[in-house]
């Protein structure tokens, strides 16, 4: 059971990333300015109600619009273009104020080391205390090529480069990555509409094809979509909003168990957003999210609280 709960109005346009810092507090990157959130919450539901937001100073390095903001165990990166170069992809780490100060005051920024090749396009996600990237290359012939993994150790301060046995996703439209222990899926939408689904064990490292994984209760497959946004609660990822292939808005929620490998049903509560494009999903704790995404048509962002009961 899926549960949507509107929480209101952002105000940003729909390029904006966030993670969870502690208790309420979140943090936002909108090109290069941070905000930090304080979620409110309704007294008897517990659900969040509104968010209060207190702008940071401008960050010193300049970030492109499609910079994201992660967080690998206690520390803050930000992984993206810098400048208004969408593919000179750098890596730095956020250096938030000294304890007891206000977390909405100047945060200092650092390079880390640098990415062992140019990437074209990369999609990355944090696991198991590292940052894993899924990356077209330069070096690649042509998008047919599978993507590369590499992988950026905070403890050593390194990139690995990972060989992997078996063939894995292609950048095809776009790739969604998500991550669950030491486990990285990715989702590829196909020219069917469907999705590819991979999955790779990183004590293994060996891609497995997953195909479009297993009907759901009603013999159904769900479409893929295109600039959705996503989820991971324990073993059920989530994809809601975006478009289908042809562009057209999509509705309700698609539900993936990565123990099974099976689509699921289900119930869902609440005011579905359509069309939500361009979306980052914050984990708020084990069966909770803060969902925030502008639509299809404008530049209009919403936030929305998930929740999750099976």
């Amino acid at each position: 059971e899926v549960t949507v709960h509107p929480v209101g109005e952002i105000p940003f346009s729909n390029d904006v990333g966030g993670v969870h810092m502690e208790g309420d507090t979140v943090a936002l990157l909108h090109r290069s300015a941070l905000s930090i959130g304080q979620l409110v919450r309704d007294g008897q539901s517990g659900k969040v109600c509104d968010i209060t937001l207190k702008n940071c100073p401008k960050l010193p390095t300049k970030v492109h619009a499609t910079a994201r903001l992660h967080k690998v165990e206690d520390e803050y990166y930000v992984f993206g273009g810098t400048s208004m170069m969408k593919t000179n992809f750098n890596l730095h780490r956020l250096i938030p104020p000294a304890a007891g100060e206000d977390l909405a005051g100047a945060w200092d920024m650092e390079k880390t080391e640098a990415i062992p090749v140019a990437f074209d396009k990369a999609y990355p996600v944090p696991i198991a205390g590292r940052l894993a990237v899924l990356a077209d290359t330069y070096i690649s012939d042509s998008d047919a090529d599978p993507l590369d993994v590499f992988l950026y150790h905070p403890d050593t301060i390194e990139w690995e480069t990972v060989a992997v046995e078996g063939e894995g996703p292609h950048d095809s439209r776009h790739v969604v990555p998500y991550a669950r222990e030491q486990v990285l899926f990715a989702l590829c939408p196909n020219f069917m509409g469907f999705y590819d689904i991979y999955r790779l064990d990183l004590n293994e490292l060996v891609w497995e094809n997953l195909g479009s994984g297993e009907p759901d209760q009603d013999g159904n497959l769900p479409g893929s979509r295109n600039r959705c946004g996503y989820h991971v609660f324990h073993n059920r990822f989530l994809a809601l909003g975006g478009g289908d292939k042809f562009s057209s808005e999509q509705s309700g929620v698609s539900v993936f168990d990565t123990d099974s490998f099976q689509w699921v049903s289900a119930d869902v509560n609440g005011e579905i957003p359509h069309g939500v494009a361009m979306a980052t999903s914050i984990p708020l704790g084990p069966s909770e999210a803060l969902w925030i995404g502008g639509t299809l048509e404008d530049s209009t962002t919403h936030a929305y609280h998930i929740t999750l009961r099976h």
